[in-house]
């Protein structure tokens, strides 16, 4: 049941945990599929799937409409959204 399992890992930016929190997931799942959609060189063996081949013109106006309102800074929450 698990062995066409994929972990998928998403990440902005590089993060000194991040090779090891994948490495970990690829040892816990066999050393099969573990995907990472990010922006960042992760230095492991895993599918890698850019977050700029994301970006579409909905993305563009979501981005134009925004109004920050959060405590968090921009660049999060437009992340996240």
């Amino acid at each position: 049941m698990w062995e066409n399992t994929k972990i998928v890992f998403i990440h902005n930016g590089n993060s000194w945990y991040l090779p090891y929190a994948l490495n970990q997931a690829r040892s816990a799942n066999g050393n099969s599929d573990v995907v990472l959609i990010g922006n960042c060189d992760a230095h492991a063996k895993v599918q890698l799937v850019p977050l700029e081949s994301l970006r579409d013109r909905r993305s563009d106006a979501f981005r134009s409409h925004y109004q920050h309102r959060s405590p968090n800074g921009e660049e999060f929450e437009l992340f996240c959204g």
